[in-house]
């Protein structure tokens, strides 16, 4: 097995396997049974430090050296040097020197797991800190499977100080594994199923000033139109598909009957995990609308005031009277305020509770972490 170190990307520990090699550009390092680094710096030169055992190290395409194999035991080390060609130039033997690794030898399966455990750990601070937010209305974090009922199906618990009095209702989706080891979702089965969970206490969610609501969800494709993520009812507010784009929509109905809606740009059929967070925020006479996906700002516009209100509950994966438009996916956790949070509040949301693949994607691929206010053209 391998490890990449965090600070040198190319730095690697590796423990005892059966002829196990590890190739580079210029050579191909064989563990005969051993514990060994190798460490590629930026220029190519290639240095192989043994711990325990021995290894072979044979050097690759420098013609007159080409092919050559050196055995190298306990407490030794190669240095593989390259040329101003991009070929392999000299070789130098000299002392192994475990320090040069971040990971000091024998710790690779501690270092492993400290590696699994920590983005978990990492949203659990985040998650017990945002549940004393006094403008949280409501919040169910999915992290346990959540209490039975004897009439109405199993409850998802409400961990804001609101309490019980918000605990959703389960009606039809099956727990599932959630964005880290140990923490659950809820599948929803798509179009038709009625698959949901309701949160109670209708008025609560009929908002007059400012409220933000967000939601962790992973779909692999859409099935059908406009499918609902999170809504109350039909006429309100609610986040779902964008018509039959690959993207998502925050439509609102003001008092007058006025629709309005916009649209986010970056597509989210992709089955990685994704947050969403829909922002409405009242000023001078209009209701600012934002829309941020993984933290950054991907949609934004106006709505006349008020906002419409109605008697329906939030559903979860559903909405009222459509059960054709259901979600098909995975749902874990949700959070509803009374206030518009803050472009660097969302972020702080995405950057706590994004899961491991996501904290690998974005050492490979920068761009998607979360930028300062903007909206792609």
């Amino acid at each position: 097995s391998e490890i990449r170190n965090q600070k040198s990307p190319s730095s690697f520990i590796l423990h005892p396997s059966s002829l196990f090699s590890v190739r580079t550009p210029t050579a191909v390092i064989t563990d005969l049974g051993t514990e060994f680094g190798v460490k590629v710096d930026e220029n190519g030169d290639v240095a192989t430090h043994v711990m325990e055992g021995k290894v072979k190290f044979k050097v690759l395409g420098d013609g007159q050296r080409e092919n050559q194999t050196i055995l190298i035991s306990v407490g030794e080390s190669v240095l593989l040097a390259k040329g101003k060609d991009g070929q392999a130039a000299t070789v130098s033997l000299g002392k192994a020197n475990a320090a040069a690794f971040p990971i000091h030898p024998g710790k690779l399966a501690e270092y492993v797991q400290e590696r699994r455990e920590a983005p978990f750990r990492r949203w659990q601070a985040y998650s017990q800190k945002l549940r004393l937010d006094p403008s949280l209305v409501a919040y169910y974090t999915f992290e346990t499977r959540g209490r039975e009922a004897t009439d109405m199906g199993a409850i998802l618990p409400n961990v804001a100080l609101t309490g019980e009095a918000l605990d959703g209702r389960i009606d039809g989706p099956r727990w599932a594994v959630g964005r880290f080891s140990g923490k659950f979702a809820l599948r929803f089965t798509g179009p038709n199923w009625r698959d949901r969970v309701e949160l109670p206490e209708s008025e609560r969610f009929n908002f007059t000033g400012a409220f933000t609501v967000a939601v962790w969800f992973q779909i692999e494709r859409f099935t059908t139109s406009y499918q609902a993520l999170i809504t109350k009812g039909a006429k309100t507010w609610r986040v779902q598909r964008f018509s039959d784009l690959e993207n998502l929509g925050f439509p609102t109905n003001s008092a007058d009957g006025t629709r309005q809606e916009i649209k986010g740009v970056s597509g989210v059929a992709d089955r990685q995990w994704h947050l969403i967070a829909a922002v409405w925020s009242p000023a001078d006479g209009k209701a600012n609308k934002r829309l941020y996906l993984d933290g950054r700002l991907d949609a934004e516009g106006q709505s006349p005031l008020p906002l419409n209100h109605n008697n329906d509950p939030v559903w979860l994966g559903n909405i009222d009277s459509f059960p054709e438009r259901a979600w098909d996916g995975l749902i874990d956790e949700a959070a509803i305020f009374s206030r518009a949070l803050s472009g660097k509040e969302i972020e702080e949301m995405f950057a706590a509770g994004m899961p491991p693949e996501a904290d690998e994607s974005q050492e490979k691929n920068p761009s998607r972490l979360p930028k300062k206010e903007e909206v792609k053209p």
